[in-house]
């Protein structure tokens, strides 16, 4: 009776272990194929055209294909942050794989290997990397403007206005009505306990870290806003910054009111009709 309990008590608990490994199969299985990771270069796991199929991001980015050379962004998104070229292996709806070979710029221990990104992080963790623009384009190819370049082109066929590079904010007037500018987006990025990384690179998060600034140490902060022309967005922006300022600190009454008006007075005498917009008195 003795031995029919503990044989009993072995077959039941094998059972157990038996179902707890294939859960551990299963889970380990389906999640981590879908996150981000590095593996080693290996052939197309049999999916099909879902893997090699062309797919169209949006309406305002360039499609991707396997074959394409390509940047790896390593996060943090910035425009100073580590990249390295690779090349797309495969491509789905929601990930993308990446190839990096042997290249002077590639860490040693990427050889060989395979990154799989968020097909929706293009980008940030990784663009296209375009042919030479011009026959006099002699810029190297580990060069850093190059890789400007080539991320910046990626960002605005995606639409993507603002760049960090570092503590400056880039910014690419695409002569179009942006529609990240209104209160609910002001409200996403204002406020003490609001990081930058929280959100997606924007004028607003730079406004904000300077309000916090101003509150924390109490002393005068300072916004340069550069330009290499006209037409370049130069004063939509102020006129945003003044918006965040409004909100960001009510109680200075008529604060806006105030610099638009000597900012009309200083037009009067500096500004002209250009053929790219009339920003005239």
């Amino acid at each position: 009776f003795y031995d029919y309990i503990i044989f009993s008590f072995i077959f039941c608990y094998c059972i157990v272990i038996y179902c707890y490994i294939s859960i551990l199969f299963i889970f380990f299985f389906f999640f981590f194929q879908a996150e981000d990771g590095i593996r080693d270069a290996q052939e197309s796991r049999g999916l099909g055209d879902v893997y090699k199929r062309q797919i169209q991001m949006s309406e305002s980015c360039v499609p991707l294909e396997p074959g394409q050379n390509a940047w790896y962004v390593e996060p943090p998104f910035d425009l100073l942050a580590n990249h390295f070229p690779c090349s797309i292996e495969t491509v789905s709806a929601k990930r993308v794989a990446l190839l990096f070979t042997a290249h002077d710029m590639t860490p040693p221990e990427l050889h060989g290997r395979e990154m799989i990104v968020p097909t929706h992080s293009y980008g940030t963790r990784f663009c296209l990397r375009f042919d030479r623009q011009t026959t006099g384009d002699d810029l190297a190819d580990d060069s850093l403007e190059l890789f400007v370049r080539d991320l910046l082109e990626s960002r605005s066929r995606h639409g993507e206005i603002y760049t960090y590079a570092g503590s400056q904010l880039i910014a690419l007037n695409l002569f179009t009505n942006p529609s990240c500018f209104d209160a609910q987006s002001m409200r996403r990025y204002l406020g003490e306990d609001k990081q930058r990384e929280d959100n997606p690179p924007h004028l607003y998060g730079v406004l904000n870290d300077m309000v916090n600034s101003l509150k924390r140490d109490d002393k005068s902060q300072m916004l340069v806003l550069e330009s290499n022309g006209p037409g370049t967005g130069i004063s939509f922006s102020l006129n945003q910054s003044l918006e965040f300022f409004q909100m960001a600190l009510p109680s200075e009454a008529h604060f806006s009111d105030r610099i638009t008006t000597a900012l009309y007075i200083l037009h009067t005498f500096t500004n002209a009709k250009m053929s790219r917009n009339d920003d005239s008195c």
